[in-house]
């Protein structure tokens, strides 16, 4: 009994903590318009680039952006003061896990030293959509820009580092998405060269926000 509570507690302050980020993400206006895009509808457009076919649309978009890939908790550790301001402790720290679990990387973007977006990459198996993420496969999600550098092109400018970045691994085909409503990272995705598939609707409010309290996200669901 205890540790169910335990569990309700923490799902509770972890959404508190996300609907704060938010805010903090989009200040009160755009939270609150994001808020109801949220409610209206969970219908995502899924794209794909094939790395071992496809070509960068665009391969420069802002030079005074710098971007490093995490994929260490050491390396973790050396932005995690910058992450934190951001995200909060609480978050930051399901974060960190998820860096040691070795499945996942973190990319960031820096504009003058100063710590303005960031995005996650995740490897297969797993389902995006309707499509299966095989082992050499991944998703690119959660990815995040702050309000005070929108239309610098920081996106852009990650998505790009991303998939070069994956290049030199062993990875063939990268999915990304984005909520039919988002036309700033619709429109970015596609300007960098990603091909678009289908649109899945990942369901209504109350399911998603349960998928994303349990870690799946709202839309990337793992599966053995």
């Amino acid at each position: 009994m205890v540790k169910i509570l335990n569990k309700m507690l923490y799902r509770i302050k972890k959404l508190y903590y996300s609907i704060r980020f938010y805010f903090y993400l989009y200040g009160f206006i755009g939270g609150m318009k994001f808020a109801v895009s949220l409610l209206k509808s969970g219908i995502e457009k899924i794209y794909y680039f094939n790395l071992c076919d496809d070509k960068l649309t665009i391969t420069l978009v802002n030079p005074d952006l710098s971007f490093q890939i995490i994929e260490s908790e050491k390396q973790f550790d050396n932005i995690y003061k910058d992450y934190v301001k951001i995200k909060g402790k609480l978050l930051a720290e399901e974060d960190r896990q998820r860096i040691i679990s070795k499945n996942e990387l973190l990319g960031v973007v820096y504009k003058d030293k100063i710590f303005v977006g960031w995005g996650w990459i995740k490897f297969g198996p797993l389902m995006y959509g309707n499509n299966k993420v095989l082992d050499n496969d991944c998703v690119i999600h959660k990815c995040r820009t702050l309000r005070t550098v929108r239309r610098h092109r920081v996106y852009a400018t990650l998505l790009i580092n991303m998939l070069n970045e994956l290049h030199n691994g062993k990875t063939n085909l990268v999915f990304i998405g984005a909520k039919e409503f988002n036309i700033a990272s619709l429109a970015a995705i596609e300007k960098v060269g990603f091909k678009f598939i289908e649109e899945f609707d990942s369901g209504n409010f109350i399911a998603r926000i349960t998928s994303h309290l349990k870690g799946f996200g709202t839309k990337v669901i793992t599966y053995d």
